[in-house]
């Protein structure tokens, strides 16, 4: 037997074992190694670009906030270029020190090109930066949201169905129509078309002892096309008088439109009656309204009202228009939409009072936002055409309109309301 052909059998399986070279191993080594690199330096990526998306979101507020402070500018001088730096500050998510750059540049008449810059450097060392670019218009904070308002065409017809031509106390008849006596002494009564506001009828012989007027009270109609002119005269007789809260009671008068660049198809008709505010319940509801100071709680059909001591005059004043100078109206037409427009001057009538510079008559003020010295070309129905009486040896006030005021300023200065008056007629 030879030897070479059979081997025991505990060498053959020696034989067929086999171990792990070094090469193999550093082979291995090699690519977990550059794995783990690989995953490391993604890592870091990964928290370098959320670092930076944090401080890109702090430097945009910033420059946010920075211009939302120049939109609270009350003059336009006071909108400057000017550089600072913002220290990290361990509150905020970005840990880095801001550098804001403020640029401002002339742009169009009355207004500002602003251009806020904010530079930092991230954790690698590398520049980064947001800048964010607004003009400046030359008007009062207190305008600022004026382009949201949506314009409001002649026809369109708000939420209480009614357009905003139509005074508040003038009474829905149900049959897109509202009707309004220009005082509770008249038997004269207004009809408004409710979408376009304007008045399309006078009936006569309308006598009423309660606030509404039905249909079937309206009788002798004439078909009109006029628009109104309304406000409110309030008092205030304290020294100095007090603009933002005229409580004072009024006195008796009357107001006069005396119309210009006629002729017209009518005299302006106005009336003038002395109001005050209640509250009340109705239909399970707390209303409020303004009231005739001679009104009482069964004239108005509820079972009680609580006085809230606010008391003035309210006027209204109807005018049938001359025809336009395009030819599209007569002044006489035959309902909305017809076009009609006049001129002319309002005068306050005193009854029972004089005015004058002595310290017993009485001055009359106008809110100089709201109230024309005179009115010209006028198509459209105008309201808050407001009045300020005082003593004729105070002067008119003239407080300064859109103050950012603080908690012990008045209400209505705290809400940039301009409350600065002018004597009238000027």
């Amino acid at each position: 037997m030879n030897p070479r052909q059979h081997k025991p059998r505990f060498q053959s399986r020696k034989q067929g074992a086999r171990g792990v070279s070094m090469v193999e191993a550093l082979i291995a080594f090699l690519v977990v190694t550059v794995a783990v690199l690989g995953l490391v330096k993604f890592q870091s990526a990964t928290r370098l670009s959320s670092d930076v998306a944090r401080q890109r979101t702090e430097a945009l507020r910033l420059a946010q906030n920075d211009i939302e402070q120049l939109r609270a500018a009350l003059h336009m001088a006071d909108i400057q270029s000017a550089n600072r730096t913002v220290a990290a500050d361990a509150t905020r998510a970005a840990h880095v020190n801001f550098q804001i750059a403020r640029l401002v540049s002339a742009s169009a008449a009355n207004s500002k090109t602003v251009q806020v810059t904010v530079n930092w450097a991230d954790r690698s060392g590398a520049a980064q930066f947001v800048a964010l670019t607004s003009l400046m218009a030359a008007q009062p904070p207190a305008l600022t949201g004026a382009l949201a308002v949506a314009h409001r065409t002649a026809d369109a017809v708000p939420l209480n169905g009614r357009s905003g031509d139509i005074p508040a106390a003038a009474i829905p008849l149900g049959d897109g129509r509202s009707v309004l006596r220009l005082d509770s002494s008249q038997t004269d009564a207004y009809v408004f078309d409710n979408r376009s506001g304007r008045i399309t009828d006078v009936c006569s012989g309308v006598q009423r002892t309660t606030r509404r007027i039905v249909v079937g009270d309206l009788s002798s109609c004439t078909t009109i096309a006029a628009v109104l002119l309304s406000g409110q005269v309030r008092f205030s007789l304290s020294a100095p008088p007090d603009a933002a809260r005229p409580m004072d009671a009024p006195l008796a008068l009357a107001m006069a439109l005396t119309l210009s660049d006629g002729p017209y198809p009518r005299p302006a008709q106005c009336g003038a009656e002395a109001m005050k505010t209640v509250s009340y319940l109705e239909d399970g509801k707390r209303r409020r309204a303004a009231v005739p100071a001679t009104a009482t709680p069964s004239s108005w059909a509820v079972d009680t009202w609580v006085e809230l001591g606010e008391r003035f005059i309210a006027y209204h004043c109807v005018v049938v228009g001359k025809a336009s100078s395009t030819g599209t109206g007569t002044g006489t037409g035959t309902g909305a939409g017809t076009s009609a427009r006049w001129s002319g001057r309002l005068s306050l009538v005193p009854h029972g009072w004089a005015l004058g510079a002595a310290s017993t008559a009485f001055k009359v003020c106008r809110y100089r936002a709201q109230t024309s010295e005179a009115y010209a070309d006028v198509s459209t129905s105008l309201a808050e055409q407001n009045f300020l009486v005082v003593r004729g040896d105070q002067s008119c006030p003239t407080p300064s309109g859109f103050s950012l005021g603080d908690s012990t300023e008045s209400e209505a200065v705290q809400n940039f309301a301009d409350l600065a008056t002018v004597a009238f007629p000027s």
